[in-house]
């Protein structure tokens, strides 16, 4: 496998790191020197990855192509480059459907939504279209997803958008922790392993249940059910869906 990567930001570096650590026959992974410190660390972290010249170098040494530009300036960069030998185009951009990049250079494009976390293999990535050769890929770095249309794909993206919130909502626990007594090397490590630990215990079954993980973890009439009542009748599910129903609309486009 010859891989190559236009851009090399968050994203990029943790495809590359997942790669460099997965048991995929990666022969040589070619990254843009756009991004100059990030592009050194890996290239120096790593014997297989080298620097290209520029974008169309990385084109050039590359079978398979991760464009990670971007969506400011992926249509104007792209327009400038030459995809024709490339055998698959895999787009990252989060603000261009497959059909706006594939006018853009000309060649069909995958879209694929890794998140930071295939670094270390723990992270599913939604695939549109379905491609045998990107799921091999992705799922040596913690799974993959096949969605039957961009509607779907805008959703699995809109799921995405729920890390900010998740610390947001430790956050907001913990400073309450504190303002009651507890000192924040007392509360953020207890709620860090709380929550991880919830986490996991989802992650055991392949569908889980999320209704009734919520009933197994709050006692009738005990204080778990207390908290997870009151944040429904105050308003958190309507804050929540109502901040989805905002970024679907805004990875759409609309």
């Amino acid at each position: 496998m010859k891989l190559g990567f236009i851009g090399t930001g968050t994203i990029a570096s943790a495809m590359v790191e997942g790669l460099m650590k997965s048991d995929l026959p990666v022969e040589q992974i070619t990254v843009s020197p756009r991004n100059a410190d990030r592009a050194a660390h890996l290239a120096k972290l790593y014997d297989k990855v080298k620097i290209g010249k520029d974008n169309q170098d990385v084109i050039d040494q590359s079978d398979d192509v991760f464009i990670c530009l971007r969506s400011q300036i992926a249509e104007e960069e792209l327009k400038k480059l030459d995809f024709s030998k490339t055998k698959t185009v895999i787009s990252v951009i989060a603000m261009a459907t497959a059909t706006e990049t594939e006018k853009w250079i000309g060649k069909k494009v995958f879209r694929v939504m890794p998140l930071p976390f295939v670094a270390e293999a723990k992270g599913v990535t939604a695939i549109y279209p379905d491609n045998p050769e990107l799921k091999k890929i992705f799922n040596a770095m913690g799974g993959a997803i096949a969605v039957k249309d961009e509607s779907q794909f805008a959703l699995m993206m809109t799921a995405g958008s729920l890390m900010g919130v998740y610390f947001n909502f430790i956050e907001t626990a913990n400073r309450w922790f504190e303002k009651n007594g507890l000192d924040e090397s007392q509360s953020a490590p207890f709620l860090a392993s709380m929550f991880g630990n919830l986490a996991d215990e989802a992650r055991k079954v392949e569908k889980p249940d999320f209704t009734k993980l919520e009933a197994e973890y709050s006692t009738k009439k005990g204080t778990n059910e207390l908290v997870s009542q009151y944040f429904t009748d105050h308003g958190g599910r309507e804050a929540l869906t109502g901040g989805l129903d905002e970024a679907f609309k805004r990875i759409k486009g609309e």
